[in-house]
């Protein structure tokens, strides 16, 4: 991943000459050892933040997100792009503007998948209800993205000239025609009025995602997949168990999990051993907290770098096995 400024020039043309450079060898190495492989494609690529020495998150990332698009398109490619870009250390004001401007910038280009969705401070963090305003700030991205239909329906000459001057379009069959498809409805914003949310509880839109969140935890029952799909899709795990190599012992990952004080924090944490010369461990530590649930570090992430392909369950010492390719 090139850092403008530092392995990479500060410009955003030469950042996306470097990166472009990376991701075409990595293309070409795939396509020598397999001609013809389906590929997508990401670019990822920051700059400096020459104040701090961090990695910079801001509407930069979204500009050069979106030039890294064109490139894709022009050589033809699939493109996968991280959004939701931010710097913030909670859920506020900052996380989500710097993550509509690195996310709205990278979709109205024509990205095909933008990932980052729930994350905090650059991905070393996330919680629940992050998540659930970040779903709204898809489907206001998405919105905008779909731009202004132009034709004689949407025109609405007649309608203006039936309703003419001092008029209003409340009570018009065009009006109830097309409001709910072409008005954004949000289920977190707040847009009563000030007594009216004041009457409401006053409350902040982080505590109404939380209470969302936690209400989606406690009832929400995902519809299972239908029959006929479930038996395909066990098929193709039969099939691939028969073709892939089987797993070695050392390919076992074992996660333990307790619950201890961490750094005068309580809460819960995960214990990780996976096959190497010497065992290497990695614990994760969650906290549990009244503002949010903040991951130290993704579980997803960890184990996916793992290349889990099935997980399964060891009956001794409460050890989960994991096995990997």
């Amino acid at each position: 991943m090139p850092l403008g400024g530092a392995t990479a020039p500060i410009t955003f043309a030469g950042s996306l000459v470097m990166t472009n450079a990376e991701v075409l060898s990595g293309v070409c190495t795939v396509q020598l050892a397999s001609p013809g492989t389906s590929m997508i494609v990401s670019y990822i690529m920051e700059n400096l933040d020459m104040e701090t020495g961090l990695w910079g998150e801001g509407p930069e990332e979204g500009l050069l997100c979106a030039g890294a698009i064109e490139i894709a398109q022009y050589c033809g490619f699939r493109v996968t792009i991280n959004g939701f870009n931010n710097s913030a250390k909670m859920s506020g004001a900052q996380a989500s503007y710097e993550k509509t401007l690195s996310t709205i910038l990278p979709v109205l280009a024509g990205a095909d998948i933008v990932y980052g969705a729930g994350s905090l401070k650059g991905g070393m963090a996330g919680s629940f209800e992050e998540l659930v305003m970040d779903d709204e700030v898809c489907r206001a991205v998405w919105k905008a993205a779909q731009g202004i239909e132009v034709n004689d329906e949407t025109l609405a000459v007649d309608v203006i000239d039936k309703v003419g001057p001092g008029g209003h379009f409340l009570a018009e069959k065009h009006t109830l025609k097309h409001f709910k498809n072409v008005l954004f409805f949000p289920e977190l914003a707040d847009r009563n009025s000030y007594d009216a949310w004041k009457k409401a509880g006053g409350k902040s839109m982080v505590k109404r995602a939380r209470e969302k969140a936690e209400q989606i935890l406690k009832d929400h029952w995902p519809t299972p997949l239908d029959k006929d799909v479930q038996k395909e899709i066990s098929e193709i795990i039969s099939r691939a168990e028969k073709e892939l190599p089987k797993t070695t012992s050392r390919d076992k990952v074992r996660c333990k999990r307790g619950v201890r004080e961490k750094e005068g924090v309580y809460g819960e944490y995960l214990h990780l051993v996976w096959g190497s010369n010497p065992p290497a461990p990695l614990t994760l530590f969650l906290t549990n907290s009244s503002d949010s649930t903040t991951f130290s570090c993704s579980i997803l992430h960890v184990l996916s770098n793992l290349k889990l392909c099935r997980i399964y369950c060891e009956k001794a010492d409460n050890y989960c096995a994991y096995d990997t390719q």
